[in-house]
């Protein structure tokens, strides 16, 4: 059997990508929350915290990948005299 932590990343990947919980969701809180002896908002809580969490470490990982593309960018200008390097798509 997973255990609790287990089982909130398990819900949180069944949410939606706006936060919604997919159908039969409320059902399956209803039945961690028994099984883990927890509350349903605490079970609730705990995924909502989980789903946060993911959004926003996928928030810092694309500012991250940004940043590097600008510095690879200006690096490039910079080794091609000042003049501008076009992208290519």
């Amino acid at each position: 059997m997973k255990s609790y932590e287990e089982m909130i990343q398990s819900m949180a990947s069944a949410v939606s990508p706006n936060g919604r919980l997919r159908y039969y969701g409320w059902a399956a809180y209803i039945v961690i929350a028994e099984i883990y002896d927890k509350t349903e908002n605490q079970v609730h809580t705990d995924i909502a915290a989980e789903v946060e969490f993911r959004a926003n470490a996928e928030k810092v990982k694309r500012k991250q990948e940004q940043r590097d593309s600008n510095e690879a960018r200006r690096l490039a200008n910079l080794a091609n005299g000042g003049r501008k390097v076009h992208r290519e798509s």
